[in-house]
């Protein structure tokens, strides 16, 4: 009994730090986890089997997801109706321009030029009900076809020479030509006589100098060809489109002879003075004149 005693003693002794120790372990086991369990205790033969280490701690839960929020509202397009202001207009593109420029149309119908290049327009306006306009076409151009707005009709063709109302002769072994002052001119002698009638042909010629036929040794007014002479078809003599020689100082201008110094005939057959302007003679023609501008 004594030496049970003397056995027991030590090891109360030993028993408060190796439940400390005890615990500690429990504590850090608590921190991450379980831990592993110990070791065997020892069974008196001196060997005791190592306890075994730490068991690593559990891994934390997955938190729980999150809840999925509600799907937004749509949202604006970005293709708002655009507003613009006053005297302005939409165009295809999204922009607001100006409605009363030529270059974007005039009113409110259309964002197109009023007029493309190749129009011979002097300078494209605006007129007061909000449609395209012009101030006049570039020279040597003029509105034909019934359009007052586009200056469509070049005045140096032998169809339209000078004015929309003037024509060279037509029906000619060769065609006259015109000049780019309105003028009918020949510049071989088959455009001074008609292609079905020839027995005069040998007494017609050209002065290509003046672009003006000769009929025999008689030198017609510009404008006119030759025909037979009525006593003798082998005779030439100088004709206004079938009718009289045109006086000194005429012009034969589709069939009627006229002096081009009026505000309606102003150097070329139709040629007609503008607005405030006055057909004068200037450099040794006439021409249509206004006071501080140059004449045309």
């Amino acid at each position: 009994m004594k030496n049970m005693i003397w056995i027991i003693a030590p090891l109360l002794a030993l028993a408060p730090g190796c439940l400390s120790d005890f615990d500690a372990l429990t504590e850090g086991g608590a921190a991450n986890g379980n831990g592993g369990s110990g070791g065997k205790p020892s069974d008196g033969s001196g060997a005791s089997d190592s306890g075994a280490g730490g068991g690593t701690g559990a891994t934390g839960g997955t938190g729980g997801s999150s809840a999925t929020g509600g799907s937004g509202g749509s949202g604006s397009s970005g293709d708002e109706p655009v507003e613009c202001n006053d005297g302005e207009k939409l165009c295809s593109d999204n922009s607001c321009v100006d409605s009363s420029l030529p270059e974007h149309g005039c009113g409110t119908e259309t964002c197109e030029p009023c007029y493309s290049e190749g129009s011979h327009v002097l300078e494209p306006i605006c007129d007061g009900e909000g449609k395209c306009a012009n101030s006049g076409c570039q020279t040597g151009w003029l509105t034909c076809e019934g359009d007052p707005n586009i200056c469509e009709s070049s005045l140096s063709t032998p169809e339209r020479c000078g004015s929309c109302t003037n024509s060279c002769p037509s029906g000619m072994a060769s065609d006259f030509t015109c000049t780019e002052s309105g003028q009918c001119r020949c510049s071989v002698a088959e455009a001074c006589y008609k292609a079905d009638v020839t027995s005069h042909a040998a007494n017609v010629s050209c002065n290509t100098g003046n672009g003006r036929c000769r009929c025999g040794t008689s030198e017609c007014r510009p404008g006119e060809y030759c025909r037979p002479s009525n006593s003798n078809p082998a005779n030439a003599r100088c004709t206004c489109d079938g009718s009289n020689p045109c006086g000194t100082n005429q012009t034969c201008c589709s069939g009627t002879c006229l002096i081009l110094n009026t505000n309606s005939n102003c150097g070329g057959c139709g040629k007609a003075c503008s607005s405030g302007r006055t057909c004068t003679l200037d450099s040794g023609s006439y021409k249509c004149c206004a006071p501080g501008v140059d004449c045309i």
